[in-house]
């Protein structure tokens, strides 16, 4: 039992070391808009400085326009007192409209960026790298993990860092009107710390749980939409959908399990705030009684101790969106890291015109190192025959076939077409000369023109009819 809680706290910190990269990394990508995070920090600020103002203008406009002037009705600074309150709403309204603009526009370039990017990557990875990973699960990085992203960046992150300012311009606004009520009201914060720690470590792990479910969900989607002929062909629709009611409701108790811990932290914050309201009539009218302690500022005071919850709530929920935010640029981040396809050796030949003799000279390959498929292969295909490989089921014929175009590499022995090693040629130029039907052919969201000429996008319209003439598609 030691060793395991040895083993569990190992792991808990490999996790929170590896959530500090994929923060980095997150930081990383905005450092080329600096100048615009330094303009929306500009925003960040200023709607700050008219949230805090409003407790201070709150007080005057009861101290000198209410208090002073209630017996005289003379209006005067109260007018001015209400004047600059709606001014100051009105600043922040404006300001936080900018900071929005101006903080979601990068949102939306590092998306894209990061959208590109993964593209990219996906077009360069190994045939064998999609051989272990479903289709569904990729589909689920690219669009699910990315949109939580999209609502960390977007809305979030100015959010959260709107939030602290504010939090932090009410905290110097209290100080500035009562220090000794302001440090009775501070007596929450510990608490409030801790509340918010204690949540933030279970929600960290629920909203990892539900960014791997909803990849199995996507991921067995895809799979049986692919599938659904062989499903009905051979009567499994009955197990295909239980299989998919298991992952689907493994996925719910993931997402109501995330949505427990968050919802349960919004009461907290409301006890909390609930007893600092409670602290601040009891004890701030107790001063008012000793004439230390204004009515203007016990009604600022309480204005300002509602005002300072929001912000904690809110940074409560955007920190609960960061976690899910984490967890996906975790998957995606795992994508962009996974190694390419080799880049042709140095001095690779570009092959010009072939004849098309194929040459296996002692070629062995395995998927696995401990499974080998083929072992000391060799035959020759002379240029201009046509060769028909026959075998049972995994002999190894679908392989050799993907050995030519160097889907796979040879592990073993040598491949040859006219003589050059294929392995010793660029990849582009060899596939270039080859032209291949699968035996499950795919077709592209396009016409059927399109997708005749889809190795030659350039290719002649009398070029693509001669080749559909060819397999009787015309």
């Amino acid at each position: 039992m030691r060793w395991q809680g040895i083993e569990v706290i190992a792991g808990q910190k490999q996790r929170a070391r590896d959530r500090g990269k994929v923060a980095r990394r997150l930081v990383g990508e905005l450092l080329p808009y600096r100048r615009e995070l330094g303009l929306g920090l500009v925003w960040v600020l200023a709607y700050a400085a008219a949230q805090a103002s409003a407790p201070l203008l709150l007080k005057h406009a009861i101290d000198r326009g209410i208090m002073a002037h209630l017996a005289d009705r003379q209006p005067g600074d109260l007018l001015v007192s209400a004047a600059l309150l709606l001014g100051a709403y009105a600043a922040s309204t404006l300001v936080q409209r900018a900071q929005t603009r101006t903080v979601g526009s990068v949102g939306q370039h590092v998306l894209a960026g990061l959208r590109a990017r993964l593209f990219d990557q996906l077009q360069h990875l190994p045939i064998s790298w999609f051989d272990r990973r479903p289709a569904g699960d990729l589909m689920s990085r690219l669009t699910s993990d990315v949109e939580t992203l999209n609502n960390l960046l977007s809305q979030g992150f100015v959010q959260l860092l709107g939030s602290l300012l504010s939090l932090i311009g009410l905290l110097v606004a209290l100080l500035l009107m009562n220090v000794r009520l302001a440090l009775a009201c501070f007596l929450v914060i510990p608490v409030m710390l801790a509340a918010t720690a204690f949540f933030a470590t279970r929600a960290r792990a629920a909203y990892r749980l539900t960014r791997e479910t909803v990849g199995d969900v996507t991921a067995e989607i895809q799979e049986e939409i692919v599938g659904v002929r062989e499903a009905q062909a051979f009567n499994r629709t009955e197990q295909n959908i239980a299989r998919f009611r298991q992952r689907n409701a493994a996925n719910r108790d993931a997402n109501v399990a995330a949505t427990g811990i968050s919802s349960a932290f919004s009461p907290t914050i409301d006890v909390l705030s609930t007893l600092a309201t409670a602290e601040v009539i009891g004890y701030g009218g107790y001063l008012v009684s000793r004439g230390q302690l204004s009515v203007g500022e016990l009604a600022a005071f309480l204005f300002s101790v509602q005002q300072f919850f929001r912000p904690v709530q809110l940074s409560a929920a955007v920190y609960t969106l960061a976690q899910s935010a984490l967890a996906g640029a975790e998957r995606l981040y795992a994508v962009l890291d996974e190694e390419r396809e080799p880049a042709d050796p140095p001095g690779a030949v570009t092959l010009g015109e072939v004849r098309g003799e194929i040459e296996f000279d002692q070629v062995g390959f395995a998927y696995q190192a401990e499974q080998p498929v083929l072992g000391d292969v060799s035959f020759t295909v002379p240029a201009g025959k046509t060769v028909a490989l026959v075998g049972k089921t995994g002999a190894g014929k679908t392989t050799i076939a993907s050995l030519i175009p160097r889907f796979y590499d040879a592990t073993a022995g040598a491949v040859r077409v006219d003589g050059h090693d294929v392995r010793q040629v660029t990849r582009a130029s060899l596939r270039r000369r080859m032209a291949m039907v699968p035996q499950e052919p795919f077709l592209f969201s396009a016409s059927i023109a399109a997708n005749i000429a889809y190795g030659r996008p350039d290719a002649p319209r009398e070029d693509v009819e001669a080749a559909a003439r060819a397999v009787s598609a015309h």
